[in-house]
């Protein structure tokens, strides 16, 4: 079952998703301010990057209704794999707020992952 939907909204638009997402699913709607920003509807969460996180208690239908209703993005597929099986990828992602980094530090850590580019690519 898909748990995250990237809803791409910022802002205002992101306040009404989260108060429509709850007359929808019938749930109350709370704003947790500083220092996460996000919205708790019921047990889910909108995260303040427009992502919503559904709670394990969700059910697929209610996660249904939701996507139907609310999302307008690239149409989701759903994986033939288990949540619990390990694929192996060839891509790695970091993502980390640019607000954690001086420009001192984000130029050492930039550096560091250049100086280790010759040897991933030797490895795969």
């Amino acid at each position: 079952m898909i748990t995250e939907i990237d809803f791409k909204v910022k802002g205002e638009e992101r306040k009404k998703l989260a108060y429509a997402i709850g007359e929808l699913l019938g749930m109350p709607v709370k704003y947790t301010r500083t220092p996460k920003f996000d919205y708790l509807i019921g047990s889910n969460v909108l995260d303040k990057n427009g992502v919503f996180h559904a709670s394990e208690d969700m059910t697929e239908s209610k996660l249904e209704l939701v996507l139907e209703r609310f999302y307008k993005g690239e149409p989701i597929q759903q994986s033939g794999q288990s949540e619990n099986e390990i694929v192996a990828a060839d891509v790695l992602s970091i993502s980390v707020p640019r607000t954690m980094f001086a420009d001192d530090k984000l130029e050492n850590c930039k550096r560091l992952v250049l100086s280790y580019e010759a040897v991933w690519l030797l490895d795969g």
